[in-house]
């Protein structure tokens, strides 16, 4: 039996989030418009449920994201996005250090920009957080395959703030 699929959108502070469920697990959550015709006009728990958690997001509280969601793509991809999804609120880690961790996991040679290129690709973007993977620098870098880091920027500066809020 195949799962409906439900359509919504998101006003953010970013821009438009594009997103689907696939019964009720989450499989794209994006500012990238999918080719979708109609938005469903009734909410699902699902969505309720996401739609809070991003909210509290945007209004600069921790958040964590405990929704059931599937990652997509390759094996490769799926190892890098399960690996970015253990990074802490507030916390950034560079793209040496996932290539690390999965180089160590899996006994196979990764490249940063093989990191970067698995993370231009993530559909789920917030609950799985690429914008918290750096350049070993400590520089940016780009996001979503941009070279425009803003978003990216404003992620890291929102969360930073709430945990300021939460020691202070």
């Amino acid at each position: 039996m195949e799962l409906m699929e439900s359509y919504f959108k998101y006003d953010s502070p970013i821009g438009e989030l594009y997103i689907i469920f696939k019964g009720e697990t989450l499989s794209y959550l994006s500012l990238l418009k999918p080719d979708i015709k109609e938005y469903s006009k009734v909410p699902t728990k699902a969505f309720e449920k996401l739609k809070m958690c991003l909210d509290r997001y945007f209004k600069g509280e921790i958040v964590t994201f405990d929704i059931p969601y599937k990652i997509s793509g390759s094996i490769f991809k799926k190892r890098v996005l399960e690996e970015v999804s253990r990074v802490p609120y507030g916390q950034v880690r560079s793209y040496r250090d996932i290539a690390k961790i999965l180089e160590e996991k899996y006994h196979q040679k990764v490249s940063y920009q093989a990191i970067g290129q698995a993370l231009k690709h993530n559909d789920l973007l917030i609950v799985i957080p690429c914008h918290r993977i750096i350049r070993s620098s400590g520089q940016i870098g780009g996001f979503m395959g941009e070279k425009t880091s803003d978003i990216k920027v404003y992620l890291l500066d929102l969360e930073r703030e709430a945990l300021c809020k939460k020691t202070s």
